[in-house]
């Protein structure tokens, strides 16, 4: 067994490592490829290893990190900005909700609602593969719906990004990607600021951060190079196919 004593005595098992290794890999290549999406694939593995309050910490601490970065490297268009700061607020409102009550609410049922709506989202967007529409026409009334409900859930579970892509899904695939890296970061922070608040251990949030940092960089380096190489269309049949996956592998460990 490896303890990383120093920084917050997290244990790092190496079995239980390896496991959250592989999924850390997967759920940043996601977020290169899409521009959201680790939750979904980090949030069941690390719940398990560490359990659910040093896992949402960590994925928001992480996605701030991550976040900024990709903040820096992209360009966004004036509409883009619009919609970010409309998108952002939303979450924002529904993160702190969601947040506050996190550990609160039964995670089984929340996590198998969140299951139903990422099968219908995978499934809505195979069909509407290659439709798109400017960000500035994206409907306000939808979007400030989808973005609320993604808030509320990410603050919960950690997983908010089936709500706000429904809210952005009719944009191109790079201006897709461009606003939820946005979205998401302003979300993260506000995610770590309440989890600050009710007690979570940051020390073993950082140790855990720091443990996974080269598979993060692995998977986001990848999913990027990805992302360039694929149509618009095979970009959201992707995307969607991914969601379903998701929502089927969170029913079948729900049923375990």
């Amino acid at each position: 067994m490896i303890r990383v004593a120093d920084v917050g005595g997290l244990e790092l098992r190496p079995a239980a490592f390896a496991a959250l290794a592989v999924a850390v890999v997967a759920a940043y290549f996601l977020k290169g490829f899409s521009g959201f999406g680790p939750a979904l694939i980090f949030m069941p593995v690390a719940s398990v290893v560490y359990g659910p309050r040093l896992a949402l910490a960590t994925s928001a601490v992480v996605d701030i990190v991550v976040g900024g970065a990709l903040l820096f490297a992209l360009r966004y268009s004036g509409e883009e900005k619009r919609l970010i700061v409309r998108m952002t607020a939303y979450v924002a409102a529904g993160a702190v909700v969601g947040a506050s009550l996190a550990g609160v609410l039964p995670a089984d049922a929340l996590l198998a609602l969140i299951a139903l709506i990422v099968f219908v989202l995978g499934v809505r967007l195979w069909l509407a593969a290659g439709r798109q529409i400017s960000a500035g026409l994206v409907a306000r009334r939808s979007t400030a719906v989808a973005c609320v409900a993604g808030g509320v859930s990410g603050g919960l579970t950690g997983i908010s990004g089936p709500f706000v892509v429904a809210g952005a899904a009719r944009l191109d695939k790079s201006s897709f990607r461009r606003v939820l890296v946005a979205v998401f970061l302003v979300e993260s922070i506000v995610k770590t600021i309440v989890y600050g608040l009710t007690g979570i251990p940051f020390g073993q949030v950082l140790a855990l951060s720091l443990a996974i940092a080269p598979f993060i960089a692995t998977g986001l380096g990848l999913g990027a190079a990805a992302h360039f190489r694929v149509s618009q269309r095979r970009f959201f049949q992707a995307t969607g196919a991914v969601l379903v996956a998701l929502a089927l592998e969170t029913v079948v460990a729900l049923l375990r």
